[in-house]
This record gives C-alpha cells, structure tokens and sequence, in this order.
C-alpha cells in the first residue's frame, strides 16, 4: 500500500480535510476556519493530505523550525485506520523533517487518548517528563497537554526554547 503525503496550497484544497478536521479533534484542539486559511501561507507550515494509492485517508499538519518539526495535526479517516496507514505516516514525517519531531497528545488516561499513547511508542516516539500547557486557538483558558518527540531526551534548554518558538509562530502567544 503507496503512502503519500501531498501537500497543499489553496483554500478549495483545504475543504478535503474540513470533515475530519472537525471531528477528529474537539474546538478547543483546533483552529477557526480562518485561523486553518492562514495556514496554508504561513512559511514554516505544511497541510499536508494523506494519500493510500489514489485515495484520501487523512491530512497532518506539520511546522519545520530550526532544528526540530513540530506535529500541529494528525487524523487518519477511519476507514484507513488499523491499517498501517498512520504508521506510514509517520516514518515519512521522521523522514521528511529537519531534526527531532515534536508533538502534543492529551493526558493518556484512559480510552483513545491511551490508544493513541501506545500508537506513538509503539511508533518509537517517547513521552517526555516536562509540564506543559497547549495555548488556546480561541483566547480561552490553556488546555493541559503532554509532549512526545522522536528522541528520547532533550535538554531542557533546548526543549524550553522549542516551546517558545511554537508558542510564539504556532499558536501565535
């Protein structure tokens, strides 16, 4: 099965992930519309859709940064999920991006949020020992969040510099 990511440019391209974006995350996790636009011409950003063949299975979005990716977004459409499609993806994103990947997951209690947990490390991602707190998209009150990256250990330094860049060109605080 041939994974592809495609990434996109226009607003009339983007309607193909509207349906998944709005149901595979709830409205605190995700951007207005517009604020999902903007995207599209930001530089460091890629909305990328997910191919399997010739059919659409997803979308992510990804930043590149100086020395580190990070994963906005991931939704896998869920007649392709238990397929090995999501972990497709994510080798080419490891492939793909300049340095360590970085991402947030929801607290693993219980559920999808630990499903997707085990997804990750059993993808060879590691959850990482650091407080966080993912801004709001909507000026409403920061949602707390864990990160995972592709390398197990990062300075503190350097993870704290990272949070400031995503904060400061991702959620724009």
């Amino acid at each position: 099965m041939d994974v592809q990511l495609r990434t996109i440019k226009t607003k009339s391209q983007l309607q193909l992930i509207h349906e998944l974006y709005t149901t595979a995350f709830p409205p605190e996790e995700r951007r207005s519309d517009e604020g999902l636009t903007e995207q599209l011409n930001a530089p460091d950003c890629r909305v990328d859709l997910i191919y399997v063949g010739e059919r659409y299975a997803g979308f992510c979005i990804w930043w590149q940064f100086e020395g580190f990716a990070f994963l906005e977004h991931l939704a896998i459409d869920p007649q392709f999920r238990g397929k090995g499609t999501g972990e497709r993806v994510m080798k080419i994103l490891r492939a793909t991006a300049r340095g360590i990947l970085l991402f947030e997951i929801e607290p693993p209690c219980e559920g999808d949020a630990l499903r997707r947990l085990n997804f990750y490390l059993k993808n060879g991602f590691y959850l990482l020992d650091k407080p966080y707190r993912q801004p709001s998209y909507h000026q409403g009150e920061e949602l707390d969040m864990k990160l995972m990256s592709s390398q197990k250990q990062i300075p503190e330094e350097v993870l704290d510099s990272w949070i400031e860049v995503v904060r400061g060109r991702v959620y724009k605080v």
